[in-house]
């Protein structure tokens, strides 16, 4: 990327290095690791160091290079809760039945999500499809049955997902009704 200033031309080059880490009772530590882009004379790959200071969504804390901190940093999350691949896991209730429930998220565009709803309360994986609206106002998410999966089990209807995303102290959670015939929570 260039910026032409008064005549003169300032590059501006964007590198990158892996991280790995760990986060544990809201401390996250990012150890350097190898870069993944070009590697400019003089620079060396950095660590992270630091603490949620917003709810879910910010990161402050240290800059670590040689293992010593060298400088500070604050990293915010993009506002929008769901991404590609992350795995929601909790429970559902159908009539006095509780059941193990995993929520998958396959695609996100703007405010539309699309889910795969995994069931393994039968021994097995029971499977539908789910596409939605996240809405950022009231933090409501609204999933519709989509299709089955997997094979269509006897006794069993496509389900629609409606609730909200309240903050927890380990994240966000999604609570709310599984819409069906009979309704769930």
């Amino acid at each position: 990327w260039q910026q032409f200033t008064r005549g003169k031309i300032q590059r501006w080059v964007v590198v990158g290095w892996n991280v790995t880490g760990t986060y544990k009772n809201n401390k996250l530590v990012l150890n350097e690791g190898p870069w993944f882009s070009m590697h400019p004379d003089g620079w060396s790959t950095c660590g992270l160091e630091g603490a949620l200071t917003h709810g879910v969504t910010e990161v402050s804390g240290k800059l670590m290079c040689d293992k010593s901190g060298i400088g500070a940093f604050s990293i915010r999350r993009r506002s929008d809760p769901f991404h590609v691949g992350d795995v929601w896991k909790g429970t559902y209730t159908w009539g006095s039945t509780a059941s193990l429930l995993e929520m998958r998220i396959v695609s996100v565009a703007d405010d539309s999500v699309t889910a795969e709803w995994n069931d393994y309360s039968k021994g097995k994986k029971i499977s539908q499809s789910l596409v939605g609206t996240y809405q950022e106002e009231g933090k409501v998410l609204t999933l519709y049955a989509g299709k089955w999966l997997t094979a269509h089990p006897a006794g069993w209807i496509l389900c629609d997902l409606k609730g909200n995303l309240e903050p927890t102290p380990d994240g966000l959670a999604y609570k709310g009704k599984v819409e069906g015939p009979d309704q769930a929570e």
